[in-house]
């Protein structure tokens, strides 16, 4: 009796060659593959898959990844900057007009 799971339950990763005690081979959690690494080294890291972007939680507060919403305080420091430099070109176009006008005389 083995008490060893099937092969189709071995998860993928790196074991002893069962061919080749001085090797690691690559277990695709189907079959062996022609992958191999010298077994003086430790075990090599199976290979990253990198994450479905698409199940990535999107954070509270947001709608769609790419698509956030504007922070709270975006609109009224537009509004605020707006109302300040418009004060500021008036008071420069009131101080040229009247620059001019004492020119004028």
């Amino acid at each position: 009796m083995s008490s060893l799971p099937p092969p189709s339950q071995i998860p993928a990763g790196w074991y002893p060659d069962p061919s080749d005690a001085r090797v690691w081979r690559y277990w695709n959690a189907t079959a062996w593959t022609e992958n191999t690494a010298p077994r003086t080294l430790p075990a090599p890291l199976p290979p990253v898959i990198a994450p479905n972007t698409s199940e990535v939680p999107i954070p509270a507060g947001r709608t769609k990844p790419g698509k956030g919403a504007a922070p709270k305080w975006l609109w009224p420091t537009v509004i605020v900057v707006a109302i300040i430099t418009s004060l500021l070109l008036s008071e420069l176009a009131m101080n040229f007009a009247a620059d001019v006008a004492v020119r004028d005389f």
